[in-house]
């Protein structure tokens, strides 16, 4: 008989996209399947939806709670979980029919302790978004070899969705509740535990790519919490796999860089924010000090000339930043 599944969904006023996830789970051709709606406090009409599907199929369950965030969910639906291994999906997000039978028939073939696939972007509407990158199927051996493939390569990203999991890994491990990029904490952790993990080419999980989303929301310093996980993941890191360390530095200028480009796209600053410069100094410290190991340990021609000019002239680069991306929003550059 095959093996019970938790599927763990958090959901929080998404009601315009939360049937088309929930039908993507329903109808996947592996059947066997503990399907966990954690309604996270949403004053929409999420709670009727989730109430519907569990009239309509016995694997659904639902979980009313007050809203507690998107970590605070999925931890709720961890612990309600039942099955041998388990997955995450964003409730604003769907997936291929074949998605799950696709990671189980992987793990279990290969003996893997996890298993991952590809993202697709859509738009709001849930058509596919054009995309030039190429992914391929490998297998990683040895648990160290499988960290050094998620401070590396972008195909194993940090991302909690698009993996199954063995449950038992998460007895000791939880997301961070309050935190933005919460499994920049956590997936490392996850990571450690492993000693084979199948990595897939197919893009099977489709990401939403929404203008409302925290991941495209304007910049305010919780976007930072991004920068504090990679410092965790890299103390980490260094304590146990020393020859990784300038691999996990990398990820805490990678990090910041991404601030960065954020900060320069948004009109204007959060209130919390005192000034640019004082964002710009706080930026400017992380590029003195891990600079050389971003340089060594990161690919990609664009992004390096971006490290570099920023490390000789952050708010320089800023300022020319902010008019290119105001620019842009006035229509006056493609």
């Amino acid at each position: 008989m095959e093996d019970l599944i938790s599927v763990v969904v958090p959901i929080y006023n998404v009601e315009k996209y939360l049937k088309k996830c929930i039908d993507s789970i329903v109808y996947q051709t592996y059947r066997n399947l503990e399907i966990i709606l954690c309604d996270d406090g949403s004053t929409d009409s999420c709670s009727q939806i989730c109430d519907k599907y569990a009239e309509m199929d016995s694997r659904v369950k639902v979980i009313h709670k007050k809203n507690g965030g998107l970590s605070d969910a999925r931890n709720v639906g961890i612990e309600s979980s039942t099955g041998k291994y388990i997955l995450f999906i964003d409730s604003d997000d769907f997936i291929d029919e074949n998605m799950i039978f696709y990671l189980y028939d992987a793990l279990i073939k290969n003996q893997a302790d996890m298993a991952c696939c590809q993202r697709q972007e859509v738009d709001e509407n849930g058509r596919k978004l054009k995309s030039n990158k190429e992914y391929n199927t490998f297998i990683v051996n040895e648990n160290e070899e499988c960290m050094r493939e998620l401070l590396k390569n972008p195909q194993m990203d940090t991302v909690a969705w698009g993996k199954l999991y063995i449950r038992s890994m998460f007895k000791d491990v939880r997301y961070p509740v309050g935190k933005y990029h919460e499994d920049v904490f956590t997936t490392y952790k996850l990571i450690a535990q492993c000693q084979k993990i199948f990595v897939g080419e197919e893009k099977y999980y489709y990401y939403r790519i929404r203008t409302d989303s925290i991941m495209t929301s304007t910049f305010n310093k919780k976007h930072m919490d991004s920068i504090k996980g990679n410092e965790e993941r890299a103390r980490f890191v260094k304590q146990n796999y020393p020859k990784l360390q300038k691999f996990a530095n990398a990820g805490i200028l990678y990090a910041v860089n991404k601030c960065v480009v954020r900060l320069a796209q948004c009109g204007n600053l959060d209130e919390q924010l005192i000034s640019m410069n004082g964002v710009t100094t706080e930026f400017q410290k992380y590029y003195r000090k891990y600079e050389f190991d971003y340089l060594h340990g990161s690919s990609g021609i664009k992004a390096k000339i971006f490290s570099i000019i920023a490390f000789i002239n952050l708010p320089i680069l800023m300022y020319i930043m902010k008019i290119y991306y105001s620019a842009k929003k006035r229509g006056r550059l493609k």
